[in-house]
């Protein structure tokens, strides 16, 4: 998810605007307002697209290699309490796919809310127009980013019962049907790990179409009014998107 974050924070190139005087026009309290507070919009949504990773519960550094042991069916090499240890770090991630999921979509709202309005940047010059268009655009595109996300961890969402399944079939296998049972939730469990993270690849690529880095780059690379609302939109919102992408 890392890459996807930081595709993320690009997108934070062009965040709000405050009254700043250009070489061409002002801008009213009332278009600051509206693209501040998509920049504050971006900036949590960001901390929920980090949430949404896939849940680092298991990824304990002491539960590595009893981790690896149960997947590779050696039973052997396993205590009962490195069982118990597995099944109590997985229980613990349902929590987190609830807090996650309900991030996402308090994060798809609230950047479609950031949105600027149509017709409250009509007298802007044509360079703080196409700020704006493709300010908007940016802020429907992670909106959409969001919407995805939080499909893709519902449909990951079941792993957490899966692996719960394995482990009690671990827990339980005395005899040869029983290490057989094992084995077959072990194997399905596997099978649909790997069909997880290929579905989240697919999810990243959709992502990335939504959002254009290099047109968010270029209008504020190549337009002074852009690069001043930038400038003036940091100082009104230092906590938001923007001001975490330009110092």
């Amino acid at each position: 998810m890392r890459r996807l974050l930081t595709l993320f924070a690009v997108v934070t190139l062009l965040g709000g605007c405050g009254v700043v005087t250009t070489t061409e026009r002002s801008f009213d309290a009332g278009f600051i307002r509206q693209v501040g507070d998509g920049s504050t919009a971006l900036a949590e949504a960001v901390h929920s697209f980090e949430a949404a990773r896939f849940p680092a519960g298991l990824r304990d550094p002491k539960l590595q290699a009893p981790i690896e042991s149960l997947l590779a069916g050696k039973l052997n090499q396993l205590t009962q309490g490195d069982l118990v240890e597995i099944a109590e770090a997985n229980q613990k991630i349902a929590h987190k796919y609830e807090g996650a999921l309900a991030s996402l979509e308090s994060a798809r709202r609230r950047l479609r809310g950031g949105l600027v309005k149509a017709g409250s940047y009509n007298g802007l010059s044509d360079g703080a127009r196409r700020f704006v268009t493709v300010w908007n655009k940016a802020l429907l595109g992670l909106a959409t980013a969001a919407a995805l996300d939080g499909a893709a961890l519902e449909r990951e969402a079941p792993l957490v019962n899966e692996l719960q399944t394995v482990l009690r079939a671990a827990y339980h296998s005395k005899d040869r049907a029983t290490a057989e049972r094992f084995n077959r939730v072990r194997l399905k469990y596997l099978h649909d790990v790997v069909g997880a993270g290929h579905r989240l690849e697919a999810t990243r690529a959709a992502i990335r179409k939504d959002v254009d880095e290099g047109e968010l780059n270029d209008v504020v690379q190549h337009d002074s009014d852009a690069r001043a609302i930038v400038t003036k939109v940091n100082e009104r919102y230092p906590s938001g998107g923007l001001a975490k992408q330009f110092k």
